[in-house]
Protein backbone atom coordinates (compact mmCIF):
# COMPACT_ATOMS: atom_id res chain seq x y z
CA UNK A 1 0.00 0.00 0.00
CA UNK A 2 1.80 2.89 -1.34
CA UNK A 3 1.23 6.18 1.58
CA UNK A 4 -0.12 9.41 -0.06
CA UNK A 5 1.00 12.80 0.88
CA UNK A 6 -2.10 12.49 3.17
CA UNK A 7 -1.30 9.76 5.06
CA UNK A 8 1.79 11.43 6.10
CA UNK A 9 0.41 14.42 7.16
CA UNK A 10 -2.28 12.45 8.49
CA UNK A 11 0.34 10.43 10.49
CA UNK A 12 2.49 13.85 11.77
CA UNK A 13 -0.39 14.96 12.77
CA UNK A 14 -1.43 12.03 15.26
CA UNK A 15 2.27 12.13 16.64
CA UNK A 16 1.80 15.95 17.41
CA UNK A 17 -1.27 15.24 18.78
CA UNK A 18 0.15 12.96 21.33
CA UNK A 19 2.54 15.91 22.97
CA UNK A 20 0.99 17.75 25.97
CA UNK A 21 -0.77 20.20 24.34
CA UNK A 22 0.10 23.84 25.51
CA UNK A 23 -2.20 25.92 27.47
CA UNK A 24 -2.13 29.23 25.32
CA UNK A 25 -4.52 31.32 27.65
CA UNK A 26 -2.85 30.12 30.46
CA UNK A 27 1.09 31.21 28.99
CA UNK A 28 -0.51 34.58 28.46
CA UNK A 29 -1.69 35.30 31.83
CA UNK A 30 1.87 34.05 33.00
CA UNK A 31 3.57 36.28 30.51
CA UNK A 32 1.44 38.96 31.44
CA UNK A 33 1.88 38.66 35.34
CA UNK A 34 6.15 38.62 34.69
CA UNK A 35 5.51 41.58 32.73
CA UNK A 36 3.66 43.55 36.02
CA UNK A 37 6.52 41.90 37.75
CA UNK A 38 8.97 43.50 36.07
CA UNK A 39 7.40 47.03 35.61
CA UNK A 40 8.41 49.99 37.50
CA UNK A 41 6.32 50.60 40.45
CA UNK A 42 4.60 53.15 38.98
CA UNK A 43 3.39 51.38 36.53
CA UNK A 44 2.63 48.24 38.68
CA UNK A 45 0.12 50.88 40.68
CA UNK A 46 -1.40 52.26 37.23
CA UNK A 47 -2.00 48.25 36.15
CA UNK A 48 -3.95 47.93 39.38
CA UNK A 49 -6.23 50.64 39.05
CA UNK A 50 -6.53 50.85 35.10
CA UNK A 51 -4.54 48.41 33.08
CA UNK A 52 -5.78 49.94 29.50
CA UNK A 53 -3.81 52.99 30.76
CA UNK A 54 -0.64 51.19 29.99
CA UNK A 55 1.48 50.30 26.55
CA UNK A 56 0.72 47.59 24.99
CA UNK A 57 2.99 45.13 22.42
CA UNK A 58 0.95 42.99 20.44
CA UNK A 59 3.15 39.76 21.26
CA UNK A 60 3.67 37.26 17.86
CA UNK A 61 4.36 33.32 17.80
CA UNK A 62 4.32 32.87 21.43
CA UNK A 63 0.69 32.08 22.02
CA UNK A 64 -0.27 29.89 19.12
CA UNK A 65 -1.67 33.71 17.80
CA UNK A 66 -1.30 37.10 18.06
CA UNK A 67 -1.62 38.70 21.33
CA UNK A 68 -1.80 42.24 22.81
CA UNK A 69 -0.38 42.38 26.13
CA UNK A 70 0.30 45.43 28.38
CA UNK A 71 4.04 45.95 29.06
CA UNK A 72 4.16 49.33 30.58
CA UNK A 73 7.07 50.91 30.81
CA UNK A 74 9.28 48.00 29.70
CA UNK A 75 11.97 47.74 26.94
CA UNK A 76 11.64 45.34 23.96
CA UNK A 77 14.77 43.61 25.28
CA UNK A 78 13.01 43.42 28.36
CA UNK A 79 9.93 41.68 26.53
CA UNK A 80 12.23 39.58 24.61
CA UNK A 81 13.89 38.32 27.52
CA UNK A 82 10.29 37.12 29.42
CA UNK A 83 9.19 35.79 26.29
CA UNK A 84 11.86 33.86 25.07
CA UNK A 85 11.23 30.57 26.54
CA UNK A 86 7.62 30.74 25.52
CA UNK A 87 8.89 31.52 22.11
CA UNK A 88 11.55 28.43 22.15
CA UNK A 89 8.71 26.21 23.44
CA UNK A 90 6.76 27.71 20.43
CA UNK A 91 9.77 26.85 17.99
CA UNK A 92 10.54 23.56 19.33
CA UNK A 93 7.11 22.00 18.38
CA UNK A 94 7.74 23.51 15.04
CA UNK A 95 10.92 21.96 14.47
CA UNK A 96 9.76 18.51 15.78
CA UNK A 97 6.83 18.75 13.16
CA UNK A 98 9.24 19.77 10.57
CA UNK A 99 11.86 17.28 11.22
CA UNK A 100 8.82 14.59 11.26
CA UNK A 101 7.72 15.58 7.66
CA UNK A 102 11.02 15.41 6.53
CA UNK A 103 11.93 12.15 7.66
CA UNK A 104 8.37 10.48 6.38
CA UNK A 105 9.48 12.44 2.82
CA UNK A 106 11.05 9.49 1.48
CA UNK A 107 8.93 6.52 2.32
CA UNK A 108 6.68 5.08 -0.36
CA UNK A 109 5.10 2.31 1.46
CA UNK A 110 3.00 1.79 4.31
CA UNK A 111 5.57 -1.45 4.64
CA UNK A 112 8.55 0.61 4.73
CA UNK A 113 6.62 3.11 7.35
CA UNK A 114 6.20 0.44 9.36
CA UNK A 115 9.86 -0.96 9.18
CA UNK A 116 11.55 2.25 9.73
CA UNK A 117 9.38 3.66 12.72
CA UNK A 118 8.31 1.01 14.34
CA UNK A 119 8.02 2.79 17.34
CA UNK A 120 4.95 4.84 15.13
CA UNK A 121 3.50 2.11 13.77
CA UNK A 122 -0.15 2.62 15.24
CA UNK A 123 -0.15 5.34 13.27
CA UNK A 124 0.32 3.24 10.03
CA UNK A 125 -3.27 3.93 7.94
CA UNK A 126 -5.20 0.38 7.80
CA UNK A 127 -4.65 -2.19 4.99
CA UNK A 128 -6.52 -1.34 2.10
CA UNK A 129 -9.02 -3.46 2.17
CA UNK A 130 -12.50 -4.32 0.07
CA UNK A 131 -15.54 -4.87 1.31
CA UNK A 132 -17.95 -7.16 -0.94
CA UNK A 133 -21.12 -6.67 0.45
CA UNK A 134 -21.19 -3.00 -0.14
CA UNK A 135 -19.05 -1.89 -3.18
CA UNK A 136 -20.72 1.32 -3.59
CA UNK A 137 -19.67 3.15 -0.38
CA UNK A 138 -16.56 0.88 0.43
CA UNK A 139 -13.54 3.13 1.56
CA UNK A 140 -15.95 6.05 1.76
CA UNK A 141 -14.70 7.54 4.76
CA UNK A 142 -11.30 7.35 3.78
CA UNK A 143 -12.56 9.29 0.60
CA UNK A 144 -14.06 11.95 3.00
CA UNK A 145 -10.69 12.07 4.78
CA UNK A 146 -8.62 13.17 1.59
CA UNK A 147 -11.22 15.68 1.07
CA UNK A 148 -10.29 17.11 4.34
CA UNK A 149 -13.24 15.56 6.76
CA UNK A 150 -12.17 14.91 9.88
CA UNK A 151 -14.19 12.10 11.89
CA UNK A 152 -15.80 12.55 15.67
CA UNK A 153 -16.70 9.37 17.33
CA UNK A 154 -20.23 10.78 18.99
CA UNK A 155 -21.17 7.85 21.51
CA UNK A 156 -25.29 7.41 21.67
CA UNK A 157 -26.98 6.89 25.26
CA UNK A 158 -27.28 2.73 25.62
CA UNK A 159 -24.30 2.05 23.15
CA UNK A 160 -21.84 -0.14 24.93
CA UNK A 161 -18.57 2.07 25.26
Amino acid sequence: MNLSKHAKRSIVRAIMGELPSIDYDQMAKDVQAKFVAAMSPECQAVYAKTPNALVTNYIYNVFGYCKSMYVGDLTEKEIEKITAPYKQMTKEREEIETKLNAAFTSIRTRKQFINQFPEFSQHAPAEDGTCATLPAIANIVADLVKLGWEPKVTKFEGEPA
